[in-house]
């Protein structure tokens, strides 16, 4: 059977947990996220957050939550 991560991404100054998402491949979609905030993609809180973190040379920090089997 398949699986899913739910996952987190947090402040690596604060450790608070800034968003919450489901991904098939983690390391793909911390960098999904990176690019759109680089580009300007989306204007979205997220995107202006991640913005803040790479100016200071930073990223956010990704964290499995859970891992949960695809149903179809």
């Amino acid at each position: 059977m398949k699986t899913t991560f739910i996952y987190s991404l947090s402040d690596p100054n604060t450790k608070e947990v800034r968003y919450i998402g489901k991904a098939n491949d983690l390391k793909y979609r911390l960098w999904s996220h990176i690019h759109e905030a680089k580009h300007d993609l989306r204007n979205l809180h997220k995107c202006n957050w991640i913005k803040s973190l790479l100016k200071e040379g930073k990223k956010p920090i990704i964290e499995i939550v859970e891992e949960v089997n695809i149903t179809k």
